[in-house]
């Protein structure tokens, strides 16, 4: 269509149209990008495209997440004091590990217990958020397994 016949055309439609139609395009674009028209208008009327149970469930994975992942920090420190440790000792002997080694795993392994009961209650219908939540309780056996393994090591 050339540019005159696009002119004539848009001086036929009554002026009070063309904003609508001119927005209709970045309008569709941005409502395709939520899952549907009642989220894009809580994100325009809220700020939120989430009501407000799957964003309880999106707070509950994020905050274990970074729980995940202090105890995640906490058990390497464990390992760093165990090589310490374990350097510390003469050639041929058992290293000793102090007993405060045991209490920190121990309570690392009851903050582990916590954030899976955590992990394990979040409901949700949302793919992406179920796939996180399995993603997230196989990282927490991995964290489980690491914990078991140093306590082994420690008796």
């Amino acid at each position: 269509m050339s540019s005159l016949a696009l002119t004539k055309r848009l001086q036929s439609i009554p002026y009070y149209l063309l904003p609508p139609l001119l927005a209709l395009p970045i309008h569709l674009k941005i409502t395709s990008s939520f899952k549907s028209y009642e989220n894009f208008l809580s994100f325009i009327w809220t700020g939120d495209h989430l009501d407000e149970y799957e964003r309880t469930a999106e707070d509950s994975l994020d905050a274990s997440a970074s729980k995940l992942s202090e105890l995640s920090d906490k058990l390497a420190e464990v390992e760093a004091d165990m090589e310490v440790c374990k350097l510390d000792t003469i050639d041929g002997m058992e290293p000793t590990y102090p007993s405060t080694l045991v209490k920190i795993l121990g309570g690392v392994s009851i903050l582990l217990d916590k954030v899976a009961a955590t992990v394990d209650g979040v409901e949700t219908k949302d793919k992406d958020r179920r796939a996180r939540r399995k993603a997230l309780s196989k990282s927490i056996v991995a964290e489980f397994d690491r914990c078991d393994n140093l306590k082994q090591l420690l008796t």
